[in-house]
């Protein structure tokens, strides 16, 4: 029983490791978070019914689940909805947090290169703060991809518009310097 549990451990790891290169190679050549526009839902699974999903999985605690459900849409309107589902007042207490870290990862590079998007920022700053202090940058899985994802989240916050930085400057302030710190000590232990 302990064997099949981590081989299918293994197989949503290695799914996840694959999300984060795709998100990654994706990203490397998108436009700036400010000039970029909504992605649309794979058109396989309806925003509804994987909205419907993550609600059951945030109702049932399987917090991980829902996350990682939505991010892996590439849909920042249903990672919205999965987030408010599983609600930060029910997780930020937790030690360790509920997500795994590929999970807090992709959570990292979605909200951090969509926040000019819409009028969500405060809630995006919120969870966004959450995931970053909750990377581990010297686990295995994710390490190799930190320093990256960590360099294209700082730099969309930095381009941020002057309205959307002077609302928000000191989390802003915070998030850019933490970013730059475990980027960088990332980069130095690679």
């Amino acid at each position: 029983r302990v064997d099949a549990l981590e081989k299918k451990i293994d197989v949503r790891v290695d799914a996840l490791e694959k999300k984060i290169d795709a998100i990654l190679a994706a990203t490397a050549s998108a436009p700036p978070a400010s000039a970029a526009t909504a992605s649309e839902p794979p058109a396989a699974t309806s925003s509804t019914d994987v909205r419907t999903r993550c609600r059951m999985l945030a109702s049932s605690g399987d917090y991980d689940s829902a996350v990682y459900r939505a991010v892996e849409q590439s849909d920042v309107d249903v990672l919205l909805y999965a987030l408010d589902a599983v609600g930060i007042d029910k997780v930020r207490t937790m030690s360790p947090l509920p997500f795994g870290q590929l999970t807090l990862l992709c959570l990292v590079q979605q909200l951090g290169t969509t926040l000019a998007r819409d009028d969500a920022v405060d809630f995006k700053l919120e969870w966004l703060q959450l995931a970053v202090l909750g990377l581990d940058a010297s686990n295995p899985r994710i390490a190799d991809h930190v320093p990256a994802v960590l360099l294209q989240v700082k730099a969309c916050m930095e381009g941020l518009p002057a309205a959307v930085t002077a609302r928000h400057r000191e989390r802003i302030s915070l998030l850019v310097h933490v970013c730059q710190s475990i980027g960088s000590s990332a980069t130095r232990r690679a």
